[in-house]
């Protein structure tokens, strides 16, 4: 199992919602979610390169990344490469938050320079298996994103009420109120609702 469908939470919806809207707030709440760093199915390991700045550099934040299995540093004039050992060249900081993910690495005993390169592999993300019944993070995330559906999925058919007009009517001598143009209801998008940052500041480990 990667990413939720719509499937996988029908059950938490309101009867007779739709189905297609649904899916589009799960595509795009995906999409959000992996630019700040989550990650749903298990990647294989890979390098990425931290650049040197003109100042020299000993701390960099990184991408929660696991299971860092090499460091390399590169510096000029000569690039040579050297291979960092753990505790003697460089330390880290695990997320405050979620076991085994690293989010921030110090150089001991030199610094990043100029046009240099920081080189490291590692499993970058943080991975949310939707697929655990018994995990924290992705029961934490899977709640947050259902309340947030269900909230949009009120204001889109408040939304729908207003559009017909009338928001009420009575009879006898027959009173009919519209709704104003702009219809009164908002929504924001799933990463910038108040509703959610309690979850998102967890991941964030804010």
């Amino acid at each position: 199992m990667a990413f939720l469908t719509t499937s996988n939470i029908a059950n938490q919806l309101p009867v007779g919602f739709d189905t297609l809207q649904v899916d589009r707030f799960l595509l795009v709440i995906e999409g959000e979610l992996r630019r700040i760093g989550l990650i749903f199915t298990d990647e294989s390991s890979s390098t990425f390169v931290i650049k040197g700045d003109h100042i020299p550099t000993r701390i960099f934040n990184i991408t929660p990344t696991r299971h860092i299995t090499a460091i390399v540093i590169a510096n000029p004039p000569s690039f040579n490469t050297s291979t960092l050992v753990l505790g003697q060249d460089y330390r880290t900081d695990d997320h405050v938050n979620i076991a085994g993910c690293t989010t921030h690495i110090e150089l001991l005993n030199r610094a990043l320079r100029g046009h240099g390169e920081l080189r490291i592999t590692g499993n970058r993300g943080i991975f949310v298996n939707f697929a655990d019944s018994a995990s924290y993070d992705a029961n934490l995330l899977r709640a947050s994103i259902v309340d947030w559906i269900r909230s949009e999925l009120n204001i889109k058919k408040g939304q729908s009420v207003t559009e017909r007009g009338i928001t009420q009517a009575t009879t006898g001598d027959s009173t009919v109120r519209y709704a104003s143009a702009s219809g009164g209801t908002s929504s924001r998008s799933f990463i910038d609702s108040p509703d959610t940052q309690q979850t998102l500041n967890w991941f964030l480990g804010v």
